[in-house]
């Protein structure tokens, strides 16, 4: 298992990108550094930038008034330990490369599997009744 920051299926956070965007966060108010409303995710096209990169540093530069590249190493400093993060690795300006720990993934994975068909489903919203309206906007008239 890994531990209580893990994230699992069951767990509080919902998905990768914001148990990463979470930590982030952490890690910008122990630096005492601006932090964004939203932290950007995107997945590297190639596999040695990492599974996960962003940007934050290069986006709060200027309201920290200091260098993308300094933003970054105090996010990467004070990055709080989480067990799906390996490691970190700043690359050019400023941009964060997150390299998610394989054993993380594998029990990531095992939870999934174990779940079987009933992963993804949930009871949010049923026995409730919902209308759904179409609405044809006419693009020449008002709404």
């Amino acid at each position: 298992m890994c531990g209580e920051s893990c994230l699992t299926i069951q767990g509080m956070a919902l998905n990768v990108t914001e148990l990463l965007a979470g930590a982030v966060k952490t890690a910008l108010h122990a630096a005492a550094l601006p932090a964004p409303e939203a932290v950007a995710w995107e997945i590297p096209r190639e596999a040695e930038h990492g599974d996960y990169a962003t940007n934050v540093a290069m986006t709060l530069a200027r309201p920290a008034r200091r260098p993308p590249r300094q933003v970054a190493e105090a996010i990467v400093r004070h990055l709080p330990a989480v067990a799906a993060i390996e490691r970190v690795e700043i690359a050019g300006p400023g941009f964060l490369n997150v390299f998610l720990a394989p054993r993380w993934c594998a029990e990531a994975l095992r939870e999934i599997l174990l779940a079987g068909e009933g992963y993804g489903q949930s009871d949010l919203g049923r026995g409730r009744r919902y209308r759904i309206e179409f609405v044809s906007a006419n693009p020449t008239g008002p709404l």
